[in-house]
Formats: structure tokens, sequence, C-alpha cells
């Protein structure tokens, strides 16, 4: 037979005993009160088993008498109990006959009690309770000042019976509670995952921030909704004040994250209006957390405990109506729109009840007990999650599309700039390592069978794929070009892309090779070559693309064996680390007699802000000999 079934039989019977009426009280404070033999026949007798609190400018201490009988037909240990108070309780005690039983916190000047009881059950010192008689229970109460501001009534169903079955009775209350909060249970922990699982998405996939304060906000109102059920399902022991401390910053984290996701998914420019809202919140927050930790009378609270309402009135009004500003002004996000006109709307109808009745604040669904709240909440995150994900999977599908795109190009670009290519009498090797898929950054070697070497390096203004066409419009115009003289290469170039409508400029550097160890070199804006650590002094023209026959002039170099030359873009010199400090000429000296693969990587490491091109090519000394 299982407990809670036991409990049942047993209490059917009539081994235990609830209350019988008049339930009387009184205001103040007096140990006489507690006496059997004291006449409370003057008393009030509270309406339905309920009496009100305390009035406000009291001490807010109150007694409550009334007889219970005890059962007649059982010898073992007593207990009183009251298995129905499992939420926050106000210090109390309770006394049988003039016997204290049992009690919850402590009393003015220095009150202190938990967010709820340890348990509801006190057992009865032995002969404090005759069977088959009525006990005086005796109920000695303090109630804080907030709780005196609006008018309420309180009731609580106390029994006396055999000890174990009362316990037994506390704990099938409890299951039941936990029953009855089925819903909110699954519902906050729905919250939690979902929350994590948005998170997670948006740190793997690195999206928008729509994502992270809407996964926040989740993680926020699950917590809050699980730290609120606490008190009724686990009876934790916490302080009173530290736990509406606890409850009101992740009320208040939860309505920052929500603005934060509004004003990100809303594109709203203007933030001031968005600290005032996130201020106020704190305030509110802060003011009902004073609100219930006072322990004595002040004018402040009844204002408090009126204006908070206001506040959160005028908030939910203000959230509809800036989300029926935005249906109206971007198609692109009505549906989130919609969704938070309908929520906040519905909150301002409930939890805005102190003034407006409109929508009821629970219904039943069998033996689960449903907020209109937690439905509209639930509507809100799932129309809103949904558009969330739609939007990431249609954005994830744009990239991966992008990405393949990117792919083509710089495959395509690898086939239009492959690796120099060297000569007979030359040691060439070229290292290019693009700031993104592809870049702007080209060069051309073109070796004749009479050993000489055409070397045509440059730079397109801009990045990515316009950059990266231009490039593709240079390579073409190189595979036609048949002259070996640079200024007349670069001549040309700034033709073919005057005549192909190109915006930007393109620098270029044109160096051609003969077998004796002769180099001639034009230059057209770009970085000046390095020769056994020096720049070579060649007389710089406009960059291409931005005038119709420009003048190059050339400037000859005679290499000796084991001697050559560097050329490298500007995305080696201006490379810049986390301090903004650039690498500069001067380390490109010390650094140009490295290999090409060196050279590239120092200044990778330094910090690569554009892209790096490097191309080395020596004399050979055996090449040298034969000439």
């Amino acid at each position: 037979m299982s407990r809670w079934l036991l409990a049942v039989l047993l209490a059917g019977a009539g081994l235990v005993t609830a209350a019988e009426t008049p339930v009387r009280y009184h205001f103040g404070d007096d140990p006489r009160w507690s006496d059997p033999n004291f006449d409370d026949s003057s008393w009030r007798v509270a309406k339905d088993g309920r009496w009100p609190v305390p009035p406000f400018d009291g001490s807010g201490i109150m007694w409550v008498r009334f007889r219970v009988p005890v059962p007649a037909d059982y010898s073992g240990p007593l207990a009183i109990g009251s298995p129905g108070i499992f939420a926050t309780t106000p210090p109390d005690e309770i006394w049988v006959n003039g016997h204290r039983a049992g009690g919850e916190g402590k009393f003015p000047p220095h009150p202190h009690f938990m967010v709820a009881p340890v348990s509801t059950v006190f057992d009865l010192a032995a002969g404090s309770a005759t069977p088959g008689q009525t006990a005086l229970v005796a109920l000695r109460a303090w109630y804080p000042p907030a709780t005196s501001v609006s008018p309420q009534a309180i009731g609580y169903r106390f029994e006396i019976g055999p000890r174990e079955l009362l316990r037994l009775r506390e704990s099938d209350t409890i299951a039941r509670s936990w029953l009855s909060h089925s819903f909110d249970v699954i519902e906050n922990l729905a919250f939690l995952v979902l929350g994590a699982a948005l998170l997670a998405v948006w740190r793997l996939s690195r999206g928008s921030r729509d994502l992270l304060w809407f996964g926040t906000y989740l993680l926020a109102w699950g917590c809050t909704g699980a730290w609120q059920l606490a008190p009724s399902l686990l009876r934790p022991q916490v302080p009173f004040p530290a736990w509406q401390f606890g409850n009101y910053l992740l009320v208040w984290c939860g309505f920052v994250a929500l603005l934060e996701f509004l004003w990100s998914v809303f594109s709203l420019g203007r933030r001031w209006p968005l600290r005032v809202l996130e201020a106020a919140i704190g305030m509110v927050c802060i003011l009902l957390t004073s609100l219930n930790a006072a322990t004595e009378p002040a004018g402040w609270i009844p204002i408090a405990s009126k204006g908070w309402g206001v506040v959160f009135l005028a908030l939910n009004v203000v959230l509809a109506a800036i989300s029926a500003w935005q249906f109206r002004r971007s198609p692109g996000t009505r549906g989130v729109a919609a969704a938070m006109v309908v929520w906040s709307t519905t909150l301002a109808l409930t939890e805005g009840g102190v003034w407006i009745h409109v929508l009821p604040l629970s219904y039943q669904l069998g033996a689960v007990a449903i907020s209109t709240e937690d439905t509209a909440t639930i509507l809100f995150i799932t129309s809103v999650g949904f558009l969330l994900l739609r939007r990431l999977w249609t954005t994830w599908t744009r990239t991966r599309e992008l990405d393949a795109e990117f792919e083509a190009a710089r495959q395509m670009q690898q086939s239009l700039v492959p690796p120099a290519a060297g000569a007979a009498g030359f040691a060439v090797a070229s290292v290019y390592l693009p700031s993104r898929e592809v870049g702007g950054d080209f060069f051309w070697t073109v070796p004749a069978g009479d050993g000489s070497l055409l070397l045509v390096a440059g730079d397109v203004s801009g990045k990515g794929l316009k950059a990266a066409m231009t490039v593709a419009t240079i390579a073409g115009a190189l595979r036609n070009e048949s002259s070996r003289q640079p200024a007349l290469v670069l001549a040309r170039l700034n033709t073919v892309l005057l005549g192909h409508g190109r915006t930007g400029f393109t620098t270029c550097c044109a160096a051609f090779f003969d077998g004796l160890g002769h180099v001639t070199i034009a230059n057209a804006g770009h970085v000046l070559p390095y020769c056994n650590g020096e720049e070579v002094h060649v007389e710089s023209g406009l960059p291409l693309g931005l005038i119709a026959e420009p003048d190059y002039a050339e400037a000859v170099v005679t290499l000796r064996p084991g001697e050559g030359l560097t050329f490298v873009s500007d995305g080696v010199v201006e490379a810049r680390n986390a301090n903004r400090e650039i690498y500069g000429f001067d380390r490109m000296r010390a650094l140009s007699m490295q290999p090409a693969a060196r050279i590239a990587e120092t200044a990778q490491a330094f910090g690569q802000e554009d892209d790096i091109s490097v191309i080395t090519i020596e004399r050979s000394a055996v090449a040298a000999r034969a000439a």
C-alpha cells in the first residue's frame, strides 16, 4: 500500500481532525493570549476562517485563536500541522493549550524569516492535547509593512493527528505541488535549454547579436521562473530578503536582454531611450527589493507598493508602441513586432491587473494551473525563436553559397597568378598571402629562350572580388604582351585598365632581367624593389588606371653573381601589430635579403592587414660563369 493511499485512508478514518470555527483574531501582542483560559469573546471573528493582515501603522503582530479537535482513538505521538503552507510565511509561533509547539523565524525588533518553512508539521509535547477533546490553538504572527498596504485575507487550515500521518500528508502535498506546477517546471526547463542552444548557435556561427540577446533573455527568464518556483517545490532555506534580491536581479537581467534584443532586431539607432528604460527597470527592482526588506512602516512604502505596477504597465505599453511602430516601418521584422505587441499587451492586461481586470491571471487545465502570462510568453518565444532560426538558416545558406563562389574565385586567381617561374640563369621564389579568400596582389614572370626574364608585380587598390576581377583583366593582358621593355609594358597595361572602365588604381613594377646581369626597371607607384638591403632608386610614375598616356622612366641595375632583387607589396611594409605599430621600411630593409617565405611569414606574424606578396630573383653564379 502506498504512503499516499495510507494517508488518505487514515484521514478518512478520522485520525486527523481540522480546525473548528469560529476563528478569532486580534491585532497586537500579549503572551497571555496563548493561554487556553483567556477570554477571547471580544475578538473579531474571521470570515470564512480568513483574517486580514494588521493595519499598516501598527506593530505588524497579531494573534489568531481557534479550537481543533484531538482524535479520540489514537494514543501515539501527536502533531499539529498545516500541510497546505509551502510558500513564503512570516515569522510565526504555534501554541497548543498554552504549550509552544513550534514556529518559524524571528519576531521584531530584529525580524528574520526564510523564503519557505522547514516543515509545516510540529510535534506536540506529551500531555499538551487530550484525545477526544478540543485543543486551543493560538497562532502568533508578524506581517511586514508591505503586506499591510493592500487589503488581503489570510487563512491556514490546521490539523491535529498522528505525527507520522501528518508527515505523510505533508509529503503528499509537496508531490501534489509538483504536479500542479509541472507545466511551469517544463516551461522553465525548456527556456533554459532553448536559451543555451541559441547561445551555442550564436557562438559557433558567429551570428548576429539578435541570437545573443534573445538566448540571454531565455536563460534569464528560465532562471527567474525556476527561482520563483523553488519555495513551493524545494523549500530552500534562504533568507527572504536575499531571495527577493536574487529574484529581482534575474528579472532585471531578463528585461535588459529583451530590450537589447529589440533594439538589435529592429535596428533602432538611438541608444539613450534604451538606457533610460533599463535604468527605470533597475530602479523599480531596487525599490521592490527595499520594499520587501522593510521591517518598519514608512511613508514611501504605500507609494512604492502602488507605484511599481504603474511603471510595469507603462513599460509594456512602451514595448507594444515601439513594436507597433516597427511593424509599420520595417516589413522584414513584422513577425517579431507582431509577437511582441501581443505579448506585451497580454502582460499589461493581466500583470497590470491592479488597475485593469480584462484577462484572467490563470486558468485550470485538469490538475495543472496555467497562467495567462505563461501562455503568452510561450507563444511569443516560440514565434520569435522560429523567426530567428529561419533567418539564421537563410543567412547560413547564403554564406555557403558565397563561400562556394569565393572558393571558385580563389581557384581562378591561383590559375591566373601562378607561382613565379624562373629562367635558366635565375633562382626565383614567390609567396602570396591574400588577406581574404581572394586578393588584389599579382605577379607574372615570363622567361625567354635566351635566358632573359620579365617580371611584372603589382597591387590593385581595394580587396576581395572587385580587386580580383581587376587582377584577372591584368593577367589576360599580360598573356598577350609581347614587349620586353618595362616602361612600354606599364603603358599598355594602363591603356587596358582605362579601356575596361575599372575604378580605382593599380600600382605596378616591371623589371626585365637579361642574361648578362643587367636589370631594367620601370615603376608605377609600387613599393621600390630592394637590392643588397637597400631600395633601388627608380623614378616612380603614377599608378595605372588614373590618366591616359603617363610617362614611365626606366632605370638599369647590374647584378653580380649571387646578388638579387626583392619585390614586395605594401601589405608587407604596412603590416600593423596589436598596438597599431606599422612594420615600416626600416624593418623591411633589414629583412630584404632573407628568403621570400621568411619575409612573408614575418610580416604576417607582425599583423597582416592587406595582401602580402614577395618575389625574390637571384642571379645564378653558374649562369654568370657560362655567360
